[in-house]
Order: C-alpha cells, then sequence, then structure tokens
C-alpha cells in the first residue's frame, strides 16, 4: 500500500467517484426502477456524502491543522471530534 500513500488527493478520489456514480444513474439502460426513485436515491446519497466531506473539514480547519494528503508532515494534532467522533479511522495521521 506504500505506492498509493498520499498519492491520491481525497477530493479526486470523491469527484471519481462521483462521477461513476452519475453515469451509472444514467447510463443503466436494464433497471426498471421509476427515474423519480433513482433521482431521490441519488440527491440522498449525495448530499450525505457532501454532509459528511464538508463535516470532516470543518474538523480539521477547527483544530488549526492541515488537510493535505500531500504533506502529512504538517499535520499538528490527530482530530478525534466532529464526524471523527464516530470513526476509528481519521483521514491520516502522521507517524513519528
Amino acid at each position: 500500500m506504500q505506492a498509493l500513500e498520499t498519492k491520491i488527493p481525497p477530493p479526486l478520489l470523491t469527484a471519481v467517484i462521483a462521477l461513476g456514480m452519475w453515469l451509472a444513474f444514467h447510463y443503466e439502460a436494464s433497471d426498471n426502477t421509476p427515474v423519480r426513485v433513482r433521482t431521490i436515491a441519488s440527491t440522498a446519497a449525495l448530499l450525505s456524502s457532501a454532509a459528511l466531506a464538508l463535516g470532516a473539514f470543518i474538523a480539521f480547519w477547527r483544530a488549526h491543522t492541515t488537510i493535505n494528503p500531500f504533506r502529512p508532515a504538517r499535520a499538528a494534532v490527530l482530530v478525534t471530534h466532529g464526524v471523527y467522533r464516530h470513526t476509528r479511522n481519521p483521514m491520516y495521521l502522521r507517524k513519528r
């Protein structure tokens, strides 16, 4: 896993996944689910994902630490509040 460590920025990964969701929504020909139901489900997934990402950003901003995965050495603190109060996995952790 070290080959990928800090190589893919989380916002880029989020954008790629969002694009995949959009493509799956618009080009899934075999699905008989009504468009309205798919639209509501996709919108709910998008909004909840955006809320989580925004919550993570706000937690890092309030802690006065970096969200830049290319410079983990600039991380000042381990964020354990906000959305990270509910998970064991911080965005990244500086090794000492």
